[in-house]
């Protein structure tokens, strides 16, 4: 094994490890914070994201991953860097807090102003740690990156559970952001340790190209992938929008998960085997077939289960957010791939390639939102997923294909084993759930994850057995 791959697979390890220690603590919280809540202020704080979201997506203009990828990354550059990235974000700041007046107005809801203020304090403090995450990254320095991520997601999550228990509503959604961000940077700069800023702009030209590159495109994902938000907040209201928003949330939080892990590793390793594309494109093709198969796993069981689910987890109330999360579910494994082609893309330097990826994205997704949203109300808009993502995904996969000198075709293979036994998991767990309708939902809900696992399994065995191989191999390897 190279000495690259044995970094990659423990750092797969323990982001593996640490992501599900995490997410078992947050995922219990949330699920104990969303039976407290209401369905408006997940609507409400939804409202706030669209602002919010995007000054924190494209906060340090994307100077962390250009440092990442630098040829040298000397202590007079990361102290440039360190200066740019808190001018930058309080700069950003400081333009949320003058366009909050037109949130308020665009939404019709006073009560945006002071939520955008507090939540914006996530710019300035996540700028304090973008050096030190940045040069632990470069050097793939994930196990301390990992127990980083444990303490900001548990910390978070507590923050958010103590301020629901007290009564506070949509400020508890708010508090968590802001204090997960404190609990990080604070974290990242008492272990990798921090340096002095300096604010210069001389000699920084080729990193503010590549930064300001990927924060163009990350605006324009931004406000395709949020559109659908701002459609639902204009046409349907807080109590619709709190549905799509928790179904929305729900389906996604896998992705989110399984690409944080995934984006955090593949980056730094698709960006240094940028030289070298037989070795790259085999990584890539493995890392699809991977990722594929966990999440058809993850979100068509969370499709087939949802009728069940739903109601033990969160209660009779969101009741109406189990279609639109089953829709949304099953396309959500595609979005993945998508997604990790496009790191692929910008760590081996295409961003261009990426934007050109994303504008299409947009022309895409934007009109089906809206078209779904006007003729089907939420429904309609979880179904424009299901129709615009598999085009979207589709032509995106091919783009990239061509940059990387890949068939479309051995891409596609990749998905074939993992749909073919998502196929088989969901005909079983609908078969457990029809065959015994008198069966209490908290005793047939086991049943049918139990027998959509099993189905799971043996397909993948039948048609693939070697990515199960991998798999536990993976898995079974102890973090070094």
């Amino acid at each position: 094994m190279s000495e690259l791959r044995g970094k990659v697979l423990s750092s797969l390890r323990w982001q593996t490890a640490a992501k599900l220690g995490s997410q078992v603590i947050s995922w219990s919280i949330t699920l104990l914070v969303m039976r407290l809540l209401a369905p408006a202020d997940y609507g409400l704080m939804a409202m706030a994201m669209v602002l919010v979201g995007f000054s924190v997506l494209v906060a340090e203009m994307g100077l962390g991953a250009a440092l990442v990828r630098a040829p040298e990354a000397d202590a007079n550059l990361q102290r440039r860097v360190a200066g740019l990235a808190l001018a930058i974000n309080t700069l950003l700041y400081l333009i949320l807090l003058a366009l909050t007046p037109l949130v308020v107005a665009l939404f019709k809801e006073p009560r945006l102003a002071l939520l955008c203020a507090v939540a914006g304090l996530q710019l300035p403090l996540a700028a304090l740690g973008t050096v030190p995450d940045a040069m632990a990254r470069r050097d793939l320095h994930f196990k301390p990156l990992s127990l980083i991520e444990l303490g900001t997601q548990t910390g978070g999550a507590l923050i958010t559970l103590g301020a629901a228990l007290g009564g506070l509503g949509v400020w508890s959604l708010v508090l968590g952001h802001v204090g997960g961000s404190l609990i990080r940077s604070a974290l990242l700069l008492l272990r990798f340790g921090g340096v002095a800023p300096r604010f210069a702009l001389r000699g920084q030209r080729e990193l503010l190209g590549f930064g300001g590159s990927l924060t163009v495109n990350r605006a324009v994902w931004y406000f395709s992938g949020q559109a659908d938000v701002f459609v639902a907040g204009r046409l349907l209201g807080q109590q619709q929008l709190g549905y799509y928003t928790v179904a929305l949330n729900l389906a996604t939080m896998p992705m989110q998960k399984l690409m944080q892990i995934a984006n955090q590793v593949a980056y730094s390793s698709f960006a240094k085997l940028q030289g070298e594309p037989e070795r790259r494109n085999a990584a890539l093709l493995r890392s699809v077939s991977l990722m594929s198969s966990i999440s058809v796993a993850l979100l068509w069981g969370l499709a087939a289960t949802a009728p069940d689910l739903l109601p033990v987890l969160l209660g009779a109330t969101w009741q109406p957010a189990t279609l639109p999360l089953q829709i949304i579910s099953v396309v959500v494994p595609l979005r993945i791939v998508a997604a990790l082609l496009s790191t692929a893309l910008v760590a081996c330097g295409h961003v261009r390639d990426d934007l050109y990826n994303t504008l299409l994205g947009a022309a895409i997704l934007i009109p089906m939102f809206i078209a779904g949203t006007l003729g089907g109300g939420l429904i309609g808009l979880s179904l424009a997923w299901a129709v615009a993502y598999p085009v979207y995904g589709l032509l995106l996969m091919r783009r990239a294909c061509l940059r990387f000198d890949l068939g479309l075709s051995e891409v596609l293979r990749q998905l074939g084993t993992p749909l073919a036994g998502g196929l088989a998991l969901a005909a079983a767990v609908t078969a457990v759930r029809l065959g015994l309708p008198e069966l209490a939902i908290v005793l047939r809900l086991p049943l049918q994850i139990a027998a959509g696992g099993l189905a799971y399994l043996l397909a993948l065995r039948l048609l693939d057995p070697s990515l199960l191989h991998e798999a536990r191999q993976f898995l079974g390897r102890k973090p070094s």
